[in-house]
């Protein structure tokens, strides 16, 4: 609990970072169903890093794809971003297809460049310019604070 707080009191102070709780009612109960949020954010190179965690109990139901969605706009909108980008694991390949789906372009893969469950595996780079962005069906005029799913 201690290195919890530490992090939440860093990360408040963090400029660099903006991290969101994506929550859902059901039976009039608030439920947190995703994590998400922009990191690295350099305003001088006008791009972040943008990460996604959603319960998975609630994958399926498109919250992924809307808290995506809500994260891009409000990076292009908020700090005038020109890319987002993000990284996949090799085995993820549905969130790549995702990420494909909502405009994001697959930009290479990092070979081996992580150490995990006792093996190097690969990480793919994906990343929206604020240009497509501009151009997508999704892209709004006015950061909205509310997600509504269909």
């Amino acid at each position: 609990m201690a290195e919890t707080k530490k992090w939440f009191a860093n990360t408040l102070l963090n400029i660099s970072r903006r991290d969101f709780a994506f929550d859902i009612i059901v039976n009039d109960t608030v439920m947190i169903c995703a994590m998400g949020g922009l990191t690295d954010i350099n305003l001088q190179h006008k791009h972040a890093e943008l990460y996604i965690v959603v319960d998975p109990k609630q994958t399926g139901k498109g919250i992924g794809q809307k808290a995506i969605q809500w994260l891009c706009n409000y990076g292009f909108m908020e700090f005038g971003l020109n890319r987002i980008y993000l990284f996949t694991l090799e085995n993820n390949i549905g969130a790549r297809r995702l990420y494909e789906k909502l405009g994001f372009s697959h930009e290479g893969v990092l070979r081996e460049h992580i150490f995990q469950h006792g093996r190097m595996i690969d990480r793919h780079v994906q990343a929206l310019l604020k240009r497509e962005w501009k151009k997508l069906s999704w892209r709004q005029r006015e950061l909205v604070l509310e997600i509504i799913l269909d």
